[in-house]
């Protein structure tokens, strides 16, 4: 009986000793996580394998649930496969797991039950990390589809879950981290944290899963907490359908972005310079841009000015002599020119000036010119003569400003009284026009009639002359019809068109409202002018008054007028001159037309005054066309 119960103790400390040293083979196993976790997933047990891969201490793991392993959106099936290894004595399976510090890794564990006699105390969980061999697998195909390790782009895979999966030596250099230190992290990493409060990287996935690949510009972050302007695409990789990942290339444009933002900083630095008038035109000369400098120089504001020829502040003598084109031909010649001399303000007074002109080139392409002028008014003023020569200028502006003011009650004066016993002379006419007077008297009173009417237009345009240039023409607006305009203006030149047998034309577009806002005598005036010309210069054909409309947007809109004949057109060498007041392209000794020279002046003048354009199409001999183009609202009616 002793020698029974000798032997079983012995047996006894056989095994004691055996799973003493099967534990502490267990314990000591680096390569492979092997613990026990209880029926409720509860860890009990903790080797140094399981230390080594999941990162965790022996007293931070026990106790806790293993499904802490488990990527957020896959730990409900930890319990799915305990209950899978219940069922069949064992599970196994590969994927993603999570370490302590967050990376993840290729997992493959294998779950199995463990009883004591036939009683049920946990399961066995063996874990081996295959990160490596994932990754090695999926090389094959990732590196297919990037375009290769480039030094300016970074070029790495993402998970489906937004963790790098590889990387390259441009996003080494751009970003600042090593392959080691990268890989396995999400890539939120790279964002702001205002960036990833709004979960801004998680966003970019989603759209690139739905719409294919998602792009933007925007600020990020490299290692060393330094933040770099960055263009990003974002693309997803599939594999038979299967989402492998994401693709996605970073660009630095930094030093791009500086230079936009460069740019900017000198335009405001630019616009609010006081003290010099800094500021763009066109290769043709017109205005492009105007700083608070020019403002203050020149006395115009910006809506005054852009667009108006740079000529407008130069002498009258300085016009005749082409001084402003020249300064520009010099400038495109030589690259610069600079000069002094006076200039003119909006209110007429003179200013002694340093110009600067410097012309502006994109890939050898004239895009224009920038110009910068001083004030040396008061420099030019010695100290000894400075109070005198001020005195004199004021005087000297005062008087041009007196004289033309005394001008324009003048000319007032005059249009107002002489109108009165011209009207009652051009209406008597008329009226004689229509008896039988015999011929020779009946041909007299015709003379008087048409002198009269040219007497007439004559001191209407001396009037209007002087107006516009004093700035005494206010633009009006009022509700009008436009087709009722082109009719008048028909019926107004069809008496003096079918005495030379002419026909009066015309269409006006479909889509132009019934109604439009704008100034209608304005417009009659340019019309009435432009079409009594087409009748002067034309002998025989047609003469067609039209109006097109152009472009509408919400309640604005833009309409075309155009008066075309097929008349005498003009020679190529007077189109330069033809706007000029006082000028006609036809000599007086030779023409049998009348006119003053003013008419057509008045009507460009005036449909700049209502923000639009003038101009002209003729060839000799063919015919012209001349058009003007109006912006107006749209009216109140249908």
């Amino acid at each position: 009986m002793a020698d029974a119960s000798q032997k079983s103790a012995d047996l006894q400390n056989k095994l004691d000793a055996s799973e003493e040293i099967f534990r502490l083979l267990v314990e000591s196993v680096r390569d492979y996580a092997i613990y026990m976790i209880d029926p409720d997933g509860k860890i009990v047990t903790w080797n140094e394998g399981a230390r080594r891969i999941n990162g965790y201490e022996e007293h931070e793991a026990v106790g806790r649930d293993f499904s802490m392993f488990y990527p957020p959106e896959e730990r409900d099936t930890a319990k799915q496969q305990m209950h899978s290894a219940l069922e069949s004595g064992s599970f196994e399976n590969e994927g993603w797991k999570i370490k302590k510090d967050g990376t993840r890794f290729w997992a493959s564990i294998v779950i199995t039950p463990v009883y004591e006699k036939d009683r049920l105390v946990g399961f066995s969980q063996v874990t081996r990390d295959l990160t490596e061999r994932k990754l090695a697998g999926q090389s094959k195909t990732i590196f297919r589809l990037l375009v290769g390790s480039v030094k300016d782009y970074a070029i790495f895979m993402l998970d489906p879950t937004g963790h790098v999966l590889t990387w390259n030596e441009g996003a080494q250099r751009i970003k600042g981290y090593k392959s080691s230190e990268i890989i396995g992290k999400h890539f939120s990493t790279f964002y702001t944290e205002e960036a990833k409060a709004i979960n801004h990287p998680q966003n970019e996935l989603e759209i690139a899963k739905v719409e294919g690949r998602y792009e933007e510009s925007g600020w990020r972050v490299r290692k060393d907490g330094s933040q770099f302007w960055a263009n990003v695409v974002i693309t997803p990789v599939y594999d038979g359908g299967a989402l492998l990942g994401f693709a996605k290339i970073t660009r630095d444009l930094t030093e791009r972005k500086l230079a936009d933002q460069k740019e900017e900083v000198f335009k405001l630095l630019v616009s609010g310079v006081g003290d010099y008038a800094i500021f763009m035109l066109t290769p043709e000369g017109n205005v492009l841009t105007w700083n608070e400098g020019a403002q203050r120089i020149k006395g115009y504001k910006a809506d005054e000015i852009i667009g108006k020829h740079f000529s407008i502040f130069y002498t009258k003598e300085a016009q005749k002599r082409q001084h402003p084109q020249k300064e520009l031909e010099i400038a495109r010649a030589e690259g610069r020119y600079e000069e002094e001399g006076w200039r003119m303000r909006k209110d007429g007074s003179l200013l002694w000036a340093n110009v600067v002109i410097t012309a502006i080139y994109d890939e050898q392409q004239l895009i224009g010119f920038a110009k910068v002028t001083r004030d040396l008014t008061q420099r030019l003023l010695s100290d000894q003569e400075r109070e005198s020569s001020a005195k004199l200028l004021d005087e000297t502006n005062t008087e041009l400003r007196h004289a033309l003011e005394i001008k324009s009650r003048f000319l007032s004066t005059i249009s107002h009284e002489v109108r009165t016993p011209m009207g009652a002379i051009i209406g008597m006419a008329e009226v004689l026009t229509t008896e039988d007077l015999g011929e020779d008297i009946n041909t007299a009173v015709a003379n008087i009639f048409v002198s009269s009417q040219r007497l007439l237009q004559l001191l209407n345009n001396l009037l209007d002359a002087a107006k516009l240039e004093s700035g005494e023409v206010p633009i009006n607006s009022e509700n009008f019809p436009v087709r009722s305009v082109l009719g008048d203006i028909r019926q107004l030149i069809s008496r003096d068109a079918l005495a030379k047998n002419l026909r009066i034309v015309g269409t006006c577009d479909a889509a132009i409202p019934e109604t439009v806002v704008g100034d209608e005598v304005k417009v009659r005036q340019i019309l009435l002018n432009l079409a009594h010309n087409a009748v002067k210069f034309t002998e025989a054909g047609e003469v067609n008054i039209s109006a097109e409309l152009l472009t509408r947007a919400m309640s604005k809109l833009t309409i075309r007028f155009k008066v075309s004949d097929t008349g005498i057109g003009i020679n190529q060498s007077d189109k330069d001159r033809l706007f000029l007041p006082f000028t006609q392209v036809v000599d007086s000794t030779k023409r049998v037309q009348g006119g003053t020279g003013l008419g057509l002046s008045i009507s460009k003048q005036l449909a700049e005054r209502m923000g639009g354009t003038l101009g002209f199409e003729s060839e000799f001999g063919q015919g012209s066309s001349f058009w003007f183009d109006i912006p107006f609202g749209v009216g109140s009616g249908k």
